[in-house]
């Protein structure tokens, strides 16, 4: 089980500083991973810098999906509905009231006490995941399905299904949004691994200890594989795909379902 760095009242104070300076709310899990990760990571100097990034950070991808939904020419005024897949705790989440005022937001992730959080504490609505693609209990269609990072973790076992389950959930004329890691991520981040030749690298590591490792680990793809995978996409359209697009090393792919 995953042992977890105590959030101190210094870090709180912290916490409550930023998020007033964002209008969002304060409250953090202990055991929200994304949080977990940064105060735990040497590269921030101070918890100071690595509190700052958790909310600045979450701003800036709310900001980011609205800029990308808008170039996409969905009108807000019709109240799109927005899947935010593998929401975590809440770190972009809390963001949408401010940068996606008019969307009809709903949080969805594999961990049960994310859950309770997202709809107790910060308001948000919210529905469990399934750790099996096939039974994710999304009866819904939305305009957008989006899901950071979320394929940068999935085994070959399930990343296709994922992509399937995900894409069925995305109305005619909506739009998937996610990212992966690509080969910016595995020279940067990853040691500059050997990419197989199918485009696929996985490595059973990962930052969520409380997730079996070999169902969410280390994932590096190619941009070849990902346009393989996408055959399998009934009326899919490749609409926008950018390199290193997210947090400079996470690559961006858009896909309108057409019909």
């Amino acid at each position: 089980m995953q042992k977890l760095a105590p959030i101190t009242d210094d870090m709180r104070t912290l916490a409550a500083k930023f998020a007033a300076e964002l209008n969002v709310s304060d409250k953090i899990h202990p055991a929200d991973f994304i949080f977990q990760f940064l105060i735990t990571n040497p590269v921030f100097k101070d918890k100071a810098n690595a509190v700052r990034y958790y909310f600045y950070d979450g701003m800036q991808s709310a900001k980011l999906l609205n800029s990308l939904i808008t170039e996409l020419g969905i009108d807000p005024a019709a109240k799109p509905k927005v899947l935010e897949f593998a929401s975590g705790y809440g770190c972009v989440s809390r963001q949408f009231a401010n940068h996606m005022p008019d969307a009809e937001t709903l949080s969805c992730d594999i961990h049960q006490d994310a859950i309770d959080f997202l709809q107790n504490e910060l308001g948000k609505p919210a529905v469990l995941s399934n750790s099996i693609p096939e039974m994710l209990e999304l009866r819904s269609e939305f305009d957008i399905v989006f899901a950071l990072s979320f394929f940068s973790h999935m085994p070959r076992l399930t990343w296709l299904r994922w992509l399937l389950a995900l894409y069925a959930r995305v109305k005619p004329n909506g739009y998937l949004i996610f990212t992966t890691q690509g080969l910016k991520t595995a020279r940067l981040y990853m040691g500059n691994p050997k990419v197989p030749d199918d485009g696929f690298w996985f490595k059973p590591e990962s930052e969520q200890g409380d997730l079996d490792s070999s169902e969410y680990g280390q994932t590096v793809v190619t941009e070849t594989f990902v346009r393989d995978q996408l055959k399998y996409l009934p009326n899919a359209e490749l609409v926008k795909h950018e390199e290193a697009f997210w947090w400079t090393h996470q690559d961006l792919y858009v896909i309108r379902r057409t019909q």
